[in-house]
C-alpha cells in the first residue's frame, strides 16, 4: 500500500495547477492519504467549472464522489454539502439536456451523499430522502442496486423484522442478478450487504443472519488485495469483528472476542489515522469493545484499561466533532466500560468518577448545548445512576435521577427521529418502572 503511495504522491503533485485526476474512481481514490484527497476535491471541482468542458455534468458527479469519501474519512459536514450541491447541479444539467442516463447516475451519487450523512450524523431522515430520489430516477441497474440497498436500511429502521428480512434478502437477489456495474459499486454494495445482515441479525438477536454476514465478509476478504483495496479491506475486517462480538455477547463465548481483536488489528494494520481518521477512529472503538467483553470474562483490570486507552484514542479523533454519531457512540461505550469496571471492582468512588467525566461533558458543551449530544449524555448518566443504585444496594434518589434524565433524552431523540437511541431510552424506562436496578 505504501509504495504504491508514494508514486501517487508523485503523479498527484505536478508542478502547477491541473483538473482533477481520478475522474471519480474510488479505487484510485481509496489508495490518496488525506492531504491529496483534499487536493483531489479542490481540482475536480476546477475541472468541473472550467469553461469550454464538453462534459460538466459528469465532471460535477466526479466532483461530488471525491467530495463525499473526503466527507466520510472526516465527518466535515461542509464536504458533504458540496457533495451533495454538486451532485444536484449535475442532475439539473443532464435534465435539462435529455439525458436520463447522466441524470440517473446523478441522483445516485446524491443519494449516496444521504446515506453518509445518515451514517455520520445518525439523520435516519435521510434514508427516506434517498428513497424519494432514487424513485425519481431512470431505473438503471445501479438505480436498482442501489435503491434495494436504501429500501433495506429503512426497513431497519421499522419494527418488524420479518419486512427486515426480506427487504435484506431482496437486496441480495438484487445484488447477485446480471446487473451491469462498475466493479467499485458492486464492492461497495457487498460491503453494505454484509453490514445490514449483521445490522438485522444483532438488532433482533438472529445468529443465521450474523452467520451469514461473517460468510459474506470472509468472502470479501479473501478476494480483496490490501495493496490496492486497503480500506475497503479494513471494512469488512471490522465487520467481521462486529459479528464476532455479537456473538460472543449472545453465547458468552470470550474465544469469538478474542477473534474480533485479531480482526480488528488486521484492519489497523491497513488504517492510518492522517489516511482516514474516521476509520482509525472507528477501528479503536471497536477495539475498545472487545477488550471489555474481555475484561468482563476474565475480570482482567488490565483489559479494562487497555479498553478505556482505545475509547480514548476514538475520542480523540471526533472528540471536538459533536453533531458526529460515532462520538456519542465512544463516549457512551467509554462510560459503560467504566461503570463496568467499576462493578467488577464493587468501587464506589470509580463510579462517582466516571459521573464526574460526564458531567465535564456537559459543561464542555457549547451554550445552547446541542441537543443530540447532551441528550446522549443523559443516557449515560443514567446508566451510571442505575450502577451507583445497584452498587450501594439502596435507593438515595437514584431512581428519580436517572428517570428525569432519560425522560428528557426520550423527548430529544423522538423529536430527531433516534428511533435506536429513542429505543435505548425507553428501555431504560421500563427498567426503572419494574425496579429492576
Amino acid at each position: 500500500m505504501f509504495e504504491i503511495g508514494r508514486e501517487l504522491k508523485r503523479f498527484f503533485h505536478p508542478a502547477g495547477p491541473r483538473d482533477g485526476l481520478s475522474l471519480g474512481d474510488e479505487a484510485l481514490l481509496e489508495l490518496l492519504d488525506l492531504d491529496l484527497l483534499t487536493a483531489e476535491a479542490r481540482s475536480a471541482d476546477v475541472a468541473a467549472g472550467r469553461i469550454g468542458e464538453q462534459d460538466k455534468a459528469r465532471r460535477l458527479i466526479e466532483a461530488a464522489g471525491v467530495w463525499r469519501e473526503l466527507a466520510r474519512r472526516t465527518g466535515d459536514p461542509a464536504a458533504l454539502r458540496k457533495s451533495a450541491s454538486a451532485a444536484e447541479q449535475a442532475g439539473q444539467l443532464a435534465r435539462n439536456h435529455g439525458r436520463g442516463h447522466v441524470e440517473a447516475q446523478a441522483i445516485c451519487e446524491q443519494a449516496r451523499s444521504g446515506l453518509v450523512g445518515a451514517d455520520l450524523f445518525g439523520e435516519d431522515g435521510l434514508h427516506a430522502a434517498a428513497d424519494h430520489i432514487l424513485k425519481q430516477a431512470v431505473q438503471t441497474d445501479e438505480v436498482r442496486a442501489l435503491h434495494a440497498s436504501v429500501k433495506a436500511r429503512l426497513a431497519l429502521g421499522g419494527a418488524d423484522p420479518a419486512l427486515l428480512h426480506i427487504a435484506v434478502e431482496d437486496f441480495g437477489r438484487v445484488l447477485t442478478g446480471r446487473l451491469r456495474l462498475k466493479a467499485s459499486e458492486r464492492l461497495r454494495l457487498r460491503l453494505e450487504r454484509a453490514e445490514l445482515l449483521f445490522a438485522a441479525g444483532a438488532r433482533f438477536g438472529d445468529a443465521s443472519q450474523i452467520g451469514q454476514a461473517l460468510a459474506e465478509t470472509a468472502e470479501l476478504i479473501s478476494s480483496l488485495d490490501g495493496a490496492y483495496n486497503p480500506l475497503r479491506l479494513a471494512r469488512a475486517h471490522e465487520l467481521r469483528a462486529l459479528a464476532l462480538l455479537k456473538l460472543a455477547d449472545m453465547r458468552g463465548d470470550a474465544a469469538a472476542a478474542l477473534s474480533a481483536l485479531e480482526a480488528l488489528d488486521a484492519a489497523l494494520d491497513l488504517t492510518l489515522p492522517d489516511h482516514s481518521p474516521l476509520d482509525w477512529a472507528r477501528l479503536q472503538h471497536g477495539r475498545g469493545l472487545a477488550l471489555t467483553v474481555l475484561a468482563e470474562a476474565g475480570e482482567n483490570e488490565r483489559a479494562f484499561l487497555k479498553a478505556l486507552q482505545a475509547f480514548g484514542q476514538a475520542l480523540g479523533v471526533v472528540g471536538k466533532q459533536p453533531h458526529l454519531a460515532l462520538r456519542a457512540t465512544a463516549v457512551q461505550d467509554r462510560v459503560a466500560c467504566m461503570v463496568r469496571q467499576a462493578e467488577a471492582r464493587g468501587d464506589q468512588f470509580a463510579l462517582d468518577e466516571a459521573e464526574a467525566v460526564l458531567r465535564s461533558e456537559l459543561a464542555a458543551l457549547k451554550s445552547p448545548p446541542e441537543p443530540l449530544a447532551w441528550a446522549v449524555l443523559q443516557l449515560n448518566l443514567a446508566r451510571i445512576y442505575e450502577a451507583q443504585a445497584r452498587a450501594r444496594g439502596a435507593d438515595r434518589g437514584e431512581r428519580a435521577r436517572a428517570g428525569e434524565a432519560l425522560l428528557a433524552a426520550l423527548d430529544v431523540f423522538s423529536e430527531n427521529g433516534m428511533m435506536s437511541l429513542a429505543n435505548l431510552a425507553s428501555d431504560g424506562l421500563e427498567r426503572i418502572r419494574e425496579g429492576a436496578f
